[in-house]
Formats: C-alpha cells, sequence, structure tokens
C-alpha cells in the first residue's frame, strides 16, 4: 500500500503520520511498548496485516520479557486473526503459551474469544488521529501526547462504560488547557460547541441511537427537531462515525462537540431512567 504524498486531514493520512513518529520512536528504543502497540493497531486499522503482524510479532516479545499475562489473551486472539497460521505466528503463539505454562496459568486459548480479540472491540484510530492533530496543532506537548496515545491504546483493551476517546484521556489526567483544547477542537472542525447540561434528558431521543452505540462509538441524539436530529459527538474530526450516524438514523442530523464530563453524564442520566423503567 503506498502512502499518501500529501498531508491532508483525512483519517488515514493522520494515521500514516502517526506511523511515521512511532517508527521514529522505535528507532531510537526498539523495544517501546506504546509505539509498537500503536502501530500494531495502526496498521491494522489500514488493512496491512504484513506490517500489522511484524509489530505485533514484536509486542508479543516484550509481553514475555515483561511477564504480563493480562495481556496474552488479545495478543494470541489477534495472533489467530491475522497470522494466518505462518511458522512466525506458531512461534510467537508457541512462547505466549510457555510463559503461561510457567506462570501456571491456564492456556491463552483457554483465556481468548479467537475473532474478537479486545484491542478489537473499540476501534480507536480515529483518536490516535485527532491526538496527533492536537500534537501537530501544539496544543500538546511531546510528552502530553505519547501519554494520550498510550492510555488510548490501554483503554481500547479493556472493558469500559465511557467511550475511549482523547477527550477522557485529558480529562481523566487532570489536563490543564482542557478548556483551550476544546475551543481549538471546535474551531478547527467548524463545529460547533455545545453544553449537554443545558438540555433535559429525553429517554425517546437518546434512544434514537442505542446506549451502546453511545458508548463504542462516542455520538448521542440529545434532541430532534421536526426530523432533524441533533447528535453530540466527542471527536469532530471523525468524518466516518457523522456519516455513520446519518445512515443509521435515515434523517439530516446536526453535529455538535461537548465535552467529555457533560457526556459521561448524559449517559449516566440513560442508565437511571432505563433503571427506573424496570423498577415500574
Amino acid at each position: 500500500m503506498d502512502r499518501p504524498r500529501q498531508f491532508d486531514k483525512s483519517p488515514e493520512s493522520e494515521i500514516w503520520n502517526a506511523i511515521d513518529a512511532f517508527e521514529q520512536i522505535l528507532k531510537a528504543i526498539p523495544d517501546d511498548r506504546t509505539a509498537l502497540e500503536t502501530l500494531f493497531d495502526a496498521y491494522d486499522q489500514i488493512g496491512d496485516k504484513p506490517k500489522s503482524l511484524e509489530y505485533l510479532v514484536m509486542l508479543v516479545q516484550v509481553i514475555i520479557e515483561e511477564g504480563d499475562t493480562d495481556s496474552v489473551p488479545w495478543t494470541y486472539d489477534s495472533l489467530i486473526r491475522i497470522g494466518e497460521g505462518n511458522a512466525i505466528t506458531n512461534q510467537a503463539i508457541k512462547e505466549l503459551e510457555n510463559l503461561m505454562l510457567n506462570m501456571g496459568l491456564p492456556s491463552p486459548s483457554e483465556l481468548s474469544n479467537p475473532g474478537t480479540s479486545s484491542i478489537q472491540g473499540v476501534d480507536v484510530s480515529s483518536e490516535l488521529s485527532m491526538a496527533w492533530t492536537l500534537r501537530q496543532s501544539d496544543q500538546l506537548t511531546e510528552d502530553e501526547y505519547s501519554l494520550i496515545v498510550k492510555d488510548l491504546t490501554e483503554n481500547s483493551t479493556k472493558h469500559v462504560e465511557v467511550p475511549v476517546s482523547v477527550q477522557h484521556v485529558l480529562y481523566d489526567r487532570n489536563f490543564s488547557n482542557l478548556e483551550k483544547v476544546l475551543a481549538f477542537m471546535s474551531t478547527d472542525s467548524g463545529i460547533p460547541f455545545v453544553h449537554l447540561s443545558m438540555f433535559e434528558f429525553d429517554r425517546s431521543k437518546f434512544s434514537t441511537l442505542s446506549a451502546e452505540f453511545g458508548v463504542r462509538k462516542g455520538a448521542m441524539v440529545f434532541e430532534q427537531l421536526g426530523k432533524e436530529y441533533l447528535v453530540a459527538i466527542l471527536n469532530p474530526n471523525n468524518q466516518e462515525l457523522r456519516d455513520e450516524v446519518e445512515k443509521s438514523i435515515g434523517h439530516p442530523c446536526h453535529f455538535y462537540l461537548t465535552s467529555a464530563q457533560d457526556y459521561d453524564s448524559y449517559l449516566l442520566r440513560s442508565r437511571q431512567a432505563a433503571t427506573a423503567a424496570e423498577m415500574y
């Protein structure tokens, strides 16, 4: 697959920018785990299986050296999914099995669910692109950018009840310039900012998209005007998500950027409403 010759703001071009950055990190630190995880996931997202497998096998070696048994199931599943049973894949699988055996733990096949690796449960490619945009625009320092990528990669492998997003990472880390970043996101994308706390929760409107969609995708309906829907999102640069939302709803949508805090509060109100409904 040829790399884009020009750097535009499309998600794939930004992924290539991130790939370039992390490949430079690996030249200096060959076993940097964050770089390996990010490169595996990035190449996997753009469909380059050979490169994705190359970095996954390197990552497996680091996981074995660290004795990180918690990461064995998803790496095992990923090897099965993209490795196609070649010799390199089989060797990596054998080494993972030996790690678990030496630790007195169940084999990877007993712990995993082949074909549905946890790292694939949440697609963070658009969030990696958002982080790269913020770094390139000097909204983040190099250290802040590295921490965000690390958190995104790790959170993508966990069971979460809120979206995995750049915003959530910044909020969780008490990022001091969060309001400035939100203002940049809105201005750069041309998508207006909205305070969801100013809107009453309406279960019928919220349910236009499933609650699971709201958690996994980072988009929720908060208002309806006739046959047009107002949708809150966390990543204004994710055009693919906006297209998916409009296709799912089947009506025109107007998108608004909101904060992670407001988004999570709205999700909480939806859960409380669902619980109350079940009681009656």
